[in-house]
């Protein structure tokens, strides 16, 4: 298991011949590549603590996901990390999965509201930074590195996300998939700005005597190795949490 890992996506609009459709499409007026029901994943970006970025591109996307999802079970990381995940990119992977009859491997949280508390596996930089407010969160990547002080490669902007489409079009691969590299990287140093300093303090209640005595006891009957000095730190909630999981085991 690691720490986290942040994931990134490029898309692009499909093409339909369906006239049903296409009429659809022009009258409801979506923005190319950014609805999932009508556009397709062509690369997701993922790094990790301490390892260079994967970016898995491919034509078919079916093989696509399914690389991803096999990597992400691989991995099996504690938080997710995106920029603007909660709105696009996951929900995209997810519904894309659907749509190419793929089970994800992972229950990624998509509740933003859910995202600073401690049972949260999902922490969006951008969500972040507008505060939790949708007036906020409209900043780009490239502008809140440069707030953090974050340098941005000189040639970050050659190829922007509103231009992947024409990109893909042209079979330049190498530039989609330089592009998703950047946008992991600095993704993955801005939570590394942020994650030690956006969750509030809380002032949680301390685990009881009692239990912390129910616990050792439930440890002791399951072959559980616990140390009652490394539960003292628990929270109330947590050591309540601990006690329905191996509760449910044990019946």
């Amino acid at each position: 298991m690691i720490d986290y890992m942040v994931v990134d996506i490029e898309t692009v609009p499909m093409v339909f011949n369906n006239r049903k459709v296409v009429d659809y499409l022009i009258r409801k007026r979506f923005t190319p590549g950014l609805h999932p029901a009508f556009s397709k994943i062509v690369a997701i970006g993922t790094k990790t603590p301490d390892a260079p970025p994967i970016v898995f591109v491919d034509t078919d996307e079916k093989q696509l996901l399914e690389r991803f999802w096999t990597h992400l079970r691989d991995k099996e990381p504690r938080r997710i990390v995106t920029y603007n995940g909660y709105k696009f990119d996951i929900p995209f992977i997810m519904i894309r999965s659907y749509i190419n009859g793929i089970r994800p491997q992972l229950d990624i949280d998509r509740n933003r509201w859910n995202m600073l508390n401690e049972e949260s596996n999902h922490f969006d930089c951008l969500w972040a930074l507008a505060g939790m407010n949708d007036e906020f969160a409209n900043i780009s990547l490239e502008v809140a590195c440069l707030i953090f002080g974050i340098e941005v490669p000189s040639d970050y902007d050659i190829l922007t996300g509103k231009d992947v489409e024409r990109a893909y079009k042209r079979n330049d691969i190498e530039g989609i998939k330089r592009h998703c590299e950047y946008d992991i990287m600095l993704t993955e140093q801005l939570y590394l700005k942020l994650k030690d300093i956006a969750y509030p303090v809380r002032r949680y209640k301390p685990i009881s005597q009692k239990q912390l005595d129910y616990i050792m006891e439930l440890a002791r009957q399951q072959g559980i190795e616990l140390i009652p000095d490394d539960i003292k730190g628990w929270s109330s909630q947590q050591a309540s949490k601990w006690i329905d999981q191996h509760k449910q085991q044990k019946e």
